[in-house]
């Protein structure tokens, strides 16, 4: 639930970090939701050969099925939204004080209008890239469907790419990773880090130049606007472009 905190209340400067974080917080966060879910997969797989489960039930989070893939995304969620909350509640973060509160109204203009510059950046970056390592590829597309062909997966694949996704990365990234590393380093190198490992986590090349470059606007947004919900809107409407163009190339 949105906060009831009045836009008026938020002023158009820059947030000041909270020092209830600690610095390494985010990259903790970030730690814990990669190996977790390894971790997890790992014991289930040996818990079902211990009590002789079929196959599929063993690999259930290590299989590329679309059946598998669902499971691990639904799970990996959970542990995603357990960290976030978690480090929250050690740090006596409250949702307003992580950016969850509604901003000037200008801020989401402002966040349509950074759509086209985002796109125009990351042409530019991948273009300067393609040019200092020619031997890159860069031209790998993102699959925009990991749960399969069939159309429930489609409409799962929509949902989590395009309506989950923007939060919980919003949440993680800028709220968390983002907001820890600005209480000790200058803004712009925990914008820097913060959109480097944003970028790292997209594993594609051309992926990873494009999230990077639109990791340093998000934290841009997030940091001026002192709200996380202008950033989840471009988020929002960047996936759900993208997601479109790729369902019909």
């Amino acid at each position: 639930v949105m906060s009831s905190v009045s836009s008026k209340q938020i002023s158009d400067q820059p947030a000041k970090p909270t020092n209830s974080w600690k610095v390494t917080d985010g990259l903790s966060a970030i730690s814990l939701i990669i190996i977790l879910p390894i971790l997890l997969g790992i014991a289930v797989f040996s818990i079902a050969q211990v009590l002789h489960l079929p196959s599929q039930v063993g690999k259930i989070l290590l299989d590329e099925t679309p059946t598998a893939v669902l499971a691990q995304y639904l799970i990996g969620l959970v542990i995603e939204s357990v960290v976030v909350i978690w480090f929250m509640r050690l740090r006596h973060i409250t949702p307003a004080m992580i950016g969850w509160i509604r901003p000037r109204w200008r801020w989401f203009g402002v966040a349509l209008s950074l759509y086209g510059a985002q796109l125009i950046l990351a042409i530019v970056a991948i273009t300067v890239v393609k040019a200092l390592w020619p031997s890159l590829n860069l031209e790998e597309v993102q699959d925009i469907k990991p749960f399969g062909q069939a159309n429930w997966a489609i409409v799962a694949s929509f949902i989590a790419s395009v309506m989950i996704a923007p939060v919980i990365e919003e949440l993680l990234f800028r709220g968390l990773l983002f907001g820890s590393l600005r209480t000790k380093l200058p803004v712009w190198l925990a914008a820097v880090i913060a959109a480097a490992v944003f970028g790292l986590l997209h594993a594609q090349a051309s992926v990873m130049i494009y999230t990077f470059m639109f990791g340093l606007l998000l934290a841009w947004l997030y940091h001026r606007s002192r709200s996380l919900w202008p950033g989840i809107l471009l988020h929002l409407l960047n996936n759900g472009v993208a997601f479109w163009v790729l369902l019909h190339s």
